[in-house]
């Protein structure tokens, strides 16, 4: 963390404990790594009368070609200095997600009563024009419709109703400032408890599937051995290098080739390439052991001497 102080603060377990995670993790703290040399700052203590640069974008090394830039804009509305990063991100719809099931759902009532009708109607048509194994995988196919139909309409209620809920807020907030009412101000602090129970529940089912997500991936018996070897891959990453005419490099692929390009450089031949020397090469006769010859066969080899 950078201060204003000249007087050097030494580094409290905290931030040793976090310097070295994030030198495990491979995260770096992007701004730095553009500004190697610039210091700025993005918050004032009016308690101690000195600046501090406690906000950051820590991205891993190997995704810091990506950024394009970040920069720290004027304390306005705050007390504390916005940071603005702007990174070109590859577009990820390319890759199709499996569908899971929303657990959540089995909580909800009224999804409940609409599953059991349309297992009702389903099995009332299909009961017997095919075989089980038919009906079964089309029973899934039609249900997995209807899940996705469902949340989706849930999901686009939950939107609604958190943009409803903004809108009313701003708009008695502005009542308030020119009113100073009591009762607006009772009805803000309704809407906001509404508004917080409805974002809480969603946080929740967010933490629910990540907890699912590392439960699914995570590799419980060899946890040790799979964090030593993280840790001697980030001792060897090369996140940035410097070119000849001093121009430094964060992407990964032109790093590759950079090392590519010295090695074949270093294992080529400098010397000149001799036509008599290879035409002499080809003009050998080199014996040869011929083929059949088992590992314990004998065969005569004679050499002689060119005049």
């Amino acid at each position: 963390m950078d201060r204003s102080s000249s007087t050097p603060i030494p580094l409290t377990l905290a931030a040793k404990t976090l310097q070295r995670e994030l030198s495990d993790l491979q995260l770096l703290d992007i701004w730095r790594e553009q500004h190697t040399s610039q210091r700025e700052y993005s918050f004032y203590s009016h308690r101690h009368k000195g600046y501090s640069r406690i906000d950051n974008f820590f991205i891993h090394a190997s995704k810091t070609h990506l950024v394009s830039s970040c920069e720290y804009l004027a304390r306005t509305l705050s007390d504390r200095a916005p940071l603005l990063l702007q990174m070109a991100i590859k577009d990820s719809r390319s890759r199709p997600k499996r569908w899971r099931f929303p657990n959540h759902l089995v909580n909800d009532s009224a999804f409940v009563v609409m599953i059991n009708a349309q297992l009702e109607c389903y099995f009332n048509i299909d009961s017997n024009s095919a075989s089980p194994a038919i009906v079964w995988e089309a029973l899934k196919a039609y249900i997995r419709g209807n899940i996705i139909s469902y949340s989706s309409w849930k999901k686009k209620q939950y939107v609604a109703k958190l943009n409803s809920l903004e809108m009313d807020i701003k708009n008695l907030e502005k009542q308030h400032f020119q009113l100073q009412s009591q009762t607006i101000l009772d009805q803000l602090t309704v809407m906001k408890a509404e508004y917080d129970t409805i974002t809480t529940r969603e946080v929740e089912n967010a933490m629910a599937r990540l907890k699912q997500r590392y439960y699914e991936h995570g590799d419980y018996a060899g946890k040790l051995l799979t964090w030593q070897i993280r840790r001697k891959d980030a001792a060897r990453y090369i996140p940035i290098i410097k070119q000849n005419d001093g121009e430094l490099v964060r992407n990964p692929l032109l790093i590759n080739q950079a090392f590519a390009d010295f090695y074949k450089s270093l294992y080529s031949s400098q010397g000149e390439k001799s036509q008599e020397m290879y035409e002499f090469l080809e003009g050998l006769d080199i014996p040869k052991i011929p083929r059949g010859t088992g590992r314990h066969g004998t065969t005569t080899f004679r050499v002689s001497s060119g005049a």
